[in-house]
């Protein structure tokens, strides 16, 4: 996991988590120092920072505990909920082998058909940024769930896309207003009639 020695040793990394919506982040091996919740362009992870710099060629175990919500979808009409997770990823490093355990009380339907145990197992591998979602189904009068609190799929990424469009596109418009006004000081008609004075120092 540690970086390349061109690239420097590693002192800290970031692991895709499923959505802000996460407290009671805990670091469980001796490794970590700090862990924390961390937003960056859109997307949602756990920050670690390690207890000290990891060269290329070391081995690094990270085990932390979070407490996640906004993880189920009511499907009213079926009576049922599906709880969807996608399990941590790591954007600048590939992972060799992902391996998800999911209780198998009480579920209806899962999306995966490899059981071991009581538990119902997937297994991939990831490259870079790459995601791996599982889902799970029960009947609704398993768990209480609260309608206010099922997260809406994509939500959070769509906003923060449309936010940074719609900031791109005012941006756009301002420039363009300012171009105008600037070359076109004595026209008026259009936009009308107007100057760009910029003082320096």
């Amino acid at each position: 996991m540690p970086e390349s020695k061109s690239e420097g040793p590693l002192e800290w990394v970031k692991i895709g988590n499923p959505n802000s919506h996460v407290d009671e982040i805990v670091g469980i091996s001796d490794n970590i120092d700090e862990i924390r919740f961390y937003e960056e362009s859109g997307n949602t992870y756990i920050r670690v920072d390690l207890d000290r710099k990891y060269n290329a060629g070391e081995t690094l175990t990270i085990e932390y505990s979070i407490h996640q919500s906004y993880m189920y979808i009511v499907e009213e009409d079926s009576h049922l909920v599906r709880y969807s997770f996608t399990a941590g990823w790591f954007p600048d490093i590939n992972v060799n082998k992902i391996r998800v355990l999911w209780n198998a009380d009480n579920v209806i339907e899962a999306s995966t058909e490899q059981k071991e145990g009581n538990y119902y197992i997937w297994e991939d591998s990831l490259k870079m940024d790459e995601r791996y979602n599982v889902s799970i189904k029960y009947n609704s009068d398993v768990f209480d769930y609260n309608l206010e609190e099922q997260y809406v799929e994509g939500s959070e990424t769509d906003v923060g896309k449309i936010i940074l469009i719609v900031f791109l596109v005012i941006l756009g418009i301002v420039i363009i207003v300012c171009v105008v006004a600037y070359f076109l000081d004595d026209y008026d008609g259009g936009f009308g009639g107007g100057s760009v004075f910029i003082h320096t120092h």
